[in-house]
């Protein structure tokens, strides 16, 4: 089963998970060990698999905007000189909260990785408190100065494809691509990463402790990550190749090379450079509490 961050650490915490069994997965070998250690902040040791990436990108319209921020604190600025002209998901809608904890990642009161292996509660107040401040300073210059959100990302690029705004954001580097080749967005949408980097993380499954047959799951988990389904996935869904190349064969490296990439979607080794680990489940629930109650309601 396909397993988030949030229901991960509640299920690790229950008890409710077959395994640990990655370590038998012969395709585990393609992931990244580092980058796999944890999810949401919670230790996976085994107990989930990964199989696909993602990676959160803006979109603009290079018709509008010769030259994105090229930083979160350049984007803050942006914010302040084009009053009305931006706006992002309220929280709890989850790249909202994404959005507005990339504030608090690149505070400047320790690096992005601190946030991510265990809760600090004083790192976090120390961090917290000058973000959610700068945040609800940021809300009377954003669209309808502040006065309401966009509900969904739908909402987002209703107004953005409709120039009520200049930006819209998303999980999937390929998103904006996906929405040009639909007709969706102009062909003049391109995507950016601030150089500071944004977060990136895996898709995991696992298997429920009362799995009827393990094995069979061992096998499609497998599958899933194996390179050819990637390849498969990347191909017809213009997701990213989340493998490593170095255990690849010739043949699945010229496929990799081969696969489409959207006008709008950046290179991979771009976004691989620019790549964060998202904060310890325990900032997130912090964080999208004071968001709701000092920056919404305030």
């Amino acid at each position: 089963m396909w397993i988030n961050g949030a229901n991960f650490r509640t299920a690790k915490q229950a008890g409710v998970l077959w395994g640990p069994f990655t370590q038998v997965l012969p395709n585990l070998q393609h992931f990244d060990p580092a980058a796999i250690q944890y999810d949401f902040g919670t230790s996976t040791e085994g107990l989930e698999a990964p199989y696909e990436q993602a990676q959160f990108v803006f979109a603009y319209d290079t018709a509008r905007i010769a030259a994105p921020p090229a930083t979160f604190a350049e984007l803050r600025s942006w914010i302040h000189d084009h009053p009305g002209r931006f706006t992002y998901p309220a929280i709890p809608d989850f790249t909202g909260s994404s959005f507005a904890r990339h504030f608090l990642l690149h505070s400047g009161e320790a690096p992005p990785s601190a946030f991510a292996e265990r809760f600090d509660a004083g790192l976090y107040a120390r961090a917290s408190k000058p973000v959610i401040e700068s945040l609800h300073a940021m809300k009377p210059y954003l669209w309808r100065k502040g006065e309401t959100f966009p509900a969904t990302l739908a909402e987002l690029d209703r107004l953005f494809v409709n120039g009520e705004i200049d930006f819209s954001m998303n999980y999937s580097p390929t998103f904006a691509s996906d929405k040009i080749a639909r007709g969706d967005f102009p062909a003049s949408v391109r995507t950016f990463v601030p150089t500071d980097g944004t977060i990136a993380d895996y898709s995991f499954l696992a298997i429920p402790f009362n799995a009827p047959n393990p094995a069979g799951a061992l096998a499609v988990i497998n599958a899933f990550m194996s390179p050819t389904h990637a390849i498969m996935r990347a191909r017809a869904m213009g997701g990213l190749f989340p493998l490593r190349s170095e255990h690849l064969s010739a043949a699945e490296r010229e496929a990799v090379d081969a696969l489409p990439r959207g006008p709008a979607t950046l290179p991979l080794a771009t976004l691989a450079t620019r790549r964060i680990q998202d904060a310890y489940a325990e900032y997130v629930d912090r964080f999208e509490r004071d968001w709701r109650t000092e920056v919404l309601q305030r």
